[in-house]
């Protein structure tokens, strides 16, 4: 059975990466990617992860290391900075597929640095996040060559199980 601090960590730290997978997958199947999602997000995670520290310190299981204004700062830089890639998403420097991206990188980068600096199990979240931003990055590169040979795959064994179902239906040759 795990300490209760160890799965207070594991919970939350789950709970960041299943809202990160929901975004990558919003950012998938939209045709202007999850833009307001990965905005909100950027909140929900300092929200939380501010609450961690907090719950944690308050219960006794965490020295404080750092004050809630080292938290307050850093958080509110990685918010900063997804809002200044709104603003290049807003003039058109940048596609919102693309401001999903490096706002899902940001976050990704921000949540490590939490791990680093205030609550360590964020470091494998910050890993994670950053992964799914390689793999849309990757997704979006080499679509194409997935999805061709994937659907040509797919039609010769359509073909080739079709014609062994009408092979056999039509019962042995005598």
């Amino acid at each position: 059975m795990l300490h209760p601090r160890v799965r207070l960590q594991f919970i939350v730290s789950v709970i960041l990466i299943i809202s990160a997978f929901i975004g990558v997958v919003l950012t998938q199947i939209q045709s202007h990617g999850a833009w307001k999602y990965w905005r909100y997000v950027s909140i929900f995670f300092a929200a939380i992860s501010m609450w961690l520290t907090w719950h944690l310190h308050v219960m006794g299981w965490k020295e404080r290391a750092t004050t809630i204004w080292h938290e307050l700062a850093h958080w509110a830089g990685v918010i900063l900075c997804i809002q200044m890639i709104a603003f290049f998403v807003h003039i058109g420097l940048e596609s919102r597929y693309l401001g999903s991206i490096t706002a899902l990188l940001i976050l990704s980068l921000g949540t490590y640095l939490a791990g680093v600096n205030m609550e360590v199990s964020y470091v494998v979240v910050g890993i994670v996040l950053a992964l799914f931003s390689a793999a849309l990055a990757f997704f979006a590169e080499y679509m194409y060559a997935i999805l061709i040979p994937l659907t040509i795959f797919a039609i010769a064994f359509l073909f080739y199980l079709l014609h062994r179902i009408h092979k056999f239906a039509k019962g042995p040759k005598l």
